[in-house]
């Protein structure tokens, strides 16, 4: 039994969210950590495989959030797309856009 007060550390999985008892459950079964941080789940894979980590900024003036690719390491240039203004920018954090519905041959016409 854990003496005292200790926290432990629950492995979350950085996209979706998930962890080891709440696992997402896929065709193949359950999913599984992909690497040794244990932050990224074999559901997720394609996911941050095709789309690269972001840098969230919110525009207090338009109402708008919007993305920088978190690689982009000089984002002190960084404008609102919309008014072209750097001093209502707050800072959102770190995350992935995830795309939950892609385009089909009926939704193009």
């Amino acid at each position: 039994m854990n003496g005292g007060n200790q926290m432990l550390s629950v492995s979350r999985c950085k996209v979706c969210g998930c962890t080891e008892n709440t696992a997402c459950i896929t065709k193949n079964g359950a999913c599984h950590w992909i690497n040794n941080d244990e932050d990224i789940c074999s559901a997720c894979t394609p996911v941050v495989e095709f789309y690269p980590e972001m840098h969230f900024y919110q525009c207090s003036g338009c109402i708008v959030t919007f993305g920088v690719e978190a690689a982009f390491e000089d984002q002190t240039s960084v404008t609102c797309p919309i008014c072209q203004e750097e001093d209502e920018l707050v800072d959102a954090g770190f995350g992935f856009v995830t795309i939950t519905k892609l385009p089909n041959d009926e939704d193009e016409e």
